[in-house]
């Protein structure tokens, strides 16, 4: 009887974190990538915070204060990055219209610097959220099985 309650609350808790990640990009396959995102960056943040960094050229202490004081989740932050990147404007231009259109989503904060659903450039930075995703997906299980293969060693 426990274990079946163990497992109703793990799915209920499950059911209410999914909801509560709908970045509302406009695109289903993209919103699931972000998800993946999230997912990886939650079994080791403090990586996830050093990669975005060396990527993106900003400082740890920037993702820290996204993640902490604003609430972004990972996937938010990367996608706030890459899009600056991709329209050539301050990050802080992009966490501006975070701020003011958040409950709207990420496709309503894309359309502000003229990301247009279907577009190229939308095309361009949903490619780049699922490259995100399926590499630290691939190199967290590289880095997995090289682990586990230095441990299996006597």
């Amino acid at each position: 009887m426990n274990r079946i309650l163990i497992v109703f609350a793990l799915l209920m808790e499950f059911i209410c974190v999914q909801s509560q990640n709908a970045y509302k990009t406009g695109d289903p396959g993209m919103d699931n990538d972000m998800r993946r995102i999230n997912v990886i960056a939650k079994a080791d943040f403090g990586k996830f915070k050093a990669d975005l960094a060396l990527a993106y050229s900003v400082d740890e202490m920037k993702i820290e204060q996204l993640h902490s004081e604003l609430k972004m989740e990972a996937a938010e932050i990367y996608l706030a990055l890459e899009m600056a990147k991709q329209t050539n404007r301050p990050v802080d231009e992009i966490i501006t219209e975070y701020k003011k259109h958040k409950g709207a989503g990420w496709g309503v904060i894309a359309q502000q610097f003229g990301i247009k659903p279907g577009s190229a450039e939308f095309h361009a930075l949903k490619n780049s959220v699922r490259s995100k995703a399926r590499s630290d997906m691939h190199g967290n299980a590289k880095n997995k099985e090289k682990k586990n293969n230095g441990n299996n060693r006597k």
